[in-house]
C-alpha cells in the first residue's frame, strides 16, 4: 500500500478540543475503519500522505471529510489550491460535511452519499498513488 501515514483526528465532546492520531504504514483494515468512523463531529476528517516524513503543517495528498452518508474527497495540488471530486448530478444544496470547531459545509455537487464509492476511491489510491481517471475533480 503506498499511503504510508494517515492522520486522524478526533474532537472531544464539546466539539472543539482535538487530538490527532498518527498511523505509521495503516493497512487497508484500518484505513477501511477510520473512514467508516467517520461522524461529522467527533470524527470529522482524515489525512492520506504517501510519505510517512510529511511535515506537521504540510497538506495531505488525499482527504475525506463528513460521515454518516455524506463525504467530500479532497486534494491539493502543487499550488496548494483544493480540489474536491465533483458529482454533476447532485445539486447546489449546501450539505454540512463538518460539525464540531469551525465546521464545514459544501455544495451537494461536492459531496459523495455512497460510502462504497468512497472506499473504492481510497483503495484505487492507496494501490496506486494516483487517483481514479473516471472521476472528475474540480
Amino acid at each position: 500500500m503506498l499511503i504510508k501515514l494517515s492522520r486522524v483526528f478526533e474532537y472531544d465532546d464539546t466539539g472543539w478540543n482535538c487530538q490527532e492520531k498518527r498511523l505509521l504504514e495503516p493497512t487497508w483494515n484500518a484505513l477501511e475503519s477510520a473512514v467508516r468512523r467517520l461522524n461529522k463531529f467527533q470524527f470529522p476528517f482524515i489525512w492520506f500522505f504517501l510519505s510517512k516524513d510529511a511535515a506537521d503543517d504540510a497538506l495531505p495528498d488525499f482527504s475525506i471529510m463528513g460521515g454518516e452518508g455524506d463525504y467530500v474527497m479532497s486534494t491539493f495540488d502543487s499550488e496548494r489550491i483544493d480540489r474536491h471530486i465533483r458529482f454533476p448530478s447532485h445539486s447546489d444544496k449546501r450539505i454540512d460535511v463538518w460539525l464540531s470547531d469551525q465546521g464545514c459545509d459544501f455544495e451537494e455537487q461536492f459531496v459523495c452519499h455512497d460510502i462504497d464509492f468512497v472506499l473504492d476511491v481510497l483503495r484505487r489510491y492507496a494501490d496506486s498513488g494516483q487517483f481514479p481517471s473516471d472521476i472528475l475533480w474540480e
